[in-house]
């Protein structure tokens, strides 16, 4: 029994992915990164770079580096590394956002498709429901940065677009299943017409 729980310890050891000494954040605007880092060790000091350029030096193991007055859709690296220890580091990757603009393009088509699938049914209904998903998740992706509030509104009208489209396609489905075929309509036709005998 001890030795099992050896083996567990020991196993569960070797397992675990060991933690990262330098843990990197950033936050994104459409012209500005801002990366801030935190270290296990508070005593550490670090370089930073930026796109390979050293941007700072001996700088305190909990800091903050603000890359300004750039290019929208534009990425970036930062590289912060242990002064005392080159094999501890840490590297982050961050691309600015699209102009606001985009946004509003984004969430006007959007909510044209969803106009679209509530006013129709059938095969639009379908079709314009998978746009709308995919249009749904995109806006999404940015309104987390650009209007949080509503984030919520639109995760909400992705799973309702996807609970109208599943309806619509088990609706379908159903009425194919049940629709007679013509001949067989054709022969109950005749059969009544002519006074159902045999």
């Amino acid at each position: 029994m001890r030795r099992l729980i050896l083996l567990l310890l020991l196993f569960s050891i070797l397992t675990i992915a060991p933690t990262q000494a330098i843990i990197i954040e950033h936050e994104l605007g459409s012209t500005y990164i801002l990366w801030k880092w935190n270290c296990t060790n508070p005593n550490t000091t670090v370089n930073v770079s930026v796109d390979g350029e050293t941007v700072m030096t001996n700088a305190s193991c909990i800091g903050e580096y603000l890359l300004s007055n750039i290019n929208e859709n534009e990425m970036h690296m930062i590289k912060v590394v242990n002064t005392s220890n080159e094999s501890d580091y840490a590297t982050d990757t961050a691309q600015t956002l699209p102009p606001f603009s985009f946004f509003m393009i984004l969430l006007l088509i959007t909510f044209s498709l969803l106009m679209i699938v509530f006013a129709t049914t059938s095969t639009t209904r379908i079709i314009a429901s998978i746009f709308t998903l995919l249009f749904t998740a995109f806006t999404y992706k940015y309104s987390i940065y650009y209007a949080s509030p509503l984030s919520y509104l639109l995760l909400f009208a992705f799973f309702f677009t996807f609970a109208l489209m599943l309806v619509e396609v088990l609706r379908m489905l159903t009425s194919t299943i049940r629709r007679k075929p013509k001949w067989e309509e054709d022969f109950w036709n005749e059969w009544r017409e002519g006074g159902g005998g045999l």
